[in-house]
């Protein structure tokens, strides 16, 4: 599919809220969802959990990384106005390029996954705690809901970030009650 129709189909099921799928190389399935917002690089889904007919969660997910984008034609669409499920914007985020969704992102939810699929599939959960030149600076934090080190990851690595769903929500419940251990600030002398 041409980059300009998969822009196409996303503003337009911006502007109709209409459920869109999407599938990009990296993934074995696709997205499902609603655009809740987007830029020229980046577009944010509101997430379908299809196993509960659910909306869960936000991706932002690189434009140039999808392959191909249409409006879902199943039952999911009207199942979910039926359910009352809508999509909710996330005004305050900044969809520009990527050290501005995750400094934003980090601002308004507690944890979020970055996604490095280039570099295997590798992904982290945690908390932004600062920014490098080009780098994020990201405390990650264990299945055990226990903090981990500070690690740096090169925005232009990170494929997509996820934020804002039951996992995370239940993981911060735990983690948050946690020591976070962060390095010490210098002093001046």
């Amino acid at each position: 599919m041409k980059r300009s129709e998969i822009i196409r189909v996303l503003e337009l099921a911006y502007t109709t809220e209409s459920l869109i799928w999407l599938r990009r190389g990296y993934d074995t399935r696709p997205w499902r969802g609603f655009v809740v917002g987007a830029s020229d690089t980046l577009v944010l889904l509101h997430v379908l959990n299809a196993g509960t007919m659910r909306l869960n969660g936000y991706t932002a997910i690189r434009i140039k990384d999808i392959e191909e984008c249409v409006e879902d034609e199943t039952f999911a669409p009207v199942a979910l106005k039926l359910l009352g499920e809508r999509p909710k914007p996330q005004l305050d985020l900044l969809l520009v390029d990527m050290p501005g969704l995750l400094s934003s992102v980090g601002a308004h939810f507690p944890l979020l996954e970055v996604f490095q699929e280039r570099e295997g599939g590798a992904f982290h959960i945690g908390r932004v705690v600062g920014f490098e030149k080009k780098k994020v600076h990201f405390q990650v934090v264990s299945r055990g809901a226990e903090w981990g080190e500070i690690q740096k990851f090169a925005c232009r690595d990170i494929t997509r970030v996820d934020f804002g769903d039951g996992y995370d929500e239940a993981l911060w419940l735990v983690a948050r009650r946690q020591p976070r251990n962060l390095p010490e600030r210098k002093k001046n002398a």
